[in-house]
């Protein structure tokens, strides 16, 4: 069992070198499909001051981020961290029961439902048992390994939701 914290700079130090490349690809993909019309486009800049709404709204958005980024510090869980701009912004009054109304709660059941599923996967062991099968076919070339990593993760995805393939650890 592997209960390590995998926080945001773990995530950020394997996915943002991906990221990067994966956006300069879709920017090539994009202009080779779409070539740009114009050559130069006029952009106005606007100065205007932030209001006492939007600042407040911006350092809640900043200490969201920074709670998600230093979750190995504190210990406070991402989920844990996720209430806190929800607390916040019902607290100074900008969202109201009006606007909790309005939240797709049929999408959020069904990510929280991946999510428990995918821990319920991981709690009985299944997750530990898939992997010992991938390790005894260690033989495989590099080529092989990733094809047939690429082939489970599309079988997988095809009965189980990505959410709860996600939460496989």
């Amino acid at each position: 069992a592997h209960d390590a914290v995998f926080g945001f700079f773990d995530w950020f130090y394997r996915g943002f070198p991906f990221m990067i490349i994966m956006i300069l690809i879709g920017w090539i993909v994009l202009l080779v499909l779409f070539k740009p019309e114009k050559k130069k486009l006029k952009i106005v800049k606007v100065k205007e001051k932030l209001h006492s709404d939007q600042k407040l709204v911006l350092l809640i958005f900043a200490v969201t981020i920074i709670l998600w980024m230093t979750e190995k510090f504190h210990g406070i869980s991402s989920a844990n961290v996720s209430l806190v701009p929800i607390v916040l912004l019902y607290a100074f009054g900008m969202l109201g029961f009006k606007d909790f109304a309005k939240v797709d709660w049929e999408s959020l059941i069904l990510v929280g439902g991946g999510l428990a599923l995918g821990y319920g996967i991981h709690a009985v062991g299944l997750d530990s048992h898939v992997v010992s099968v991938i390790k005894g076919v260690s033989s495989l070339s590099a080529f092989g390994f990733f094809l047939m990593m690429g082939i489970i993760g599309i079988l997988l995805t095809i009965f189980i939701s990505n959410t709860t393939a996600a939460a496989l650890y």
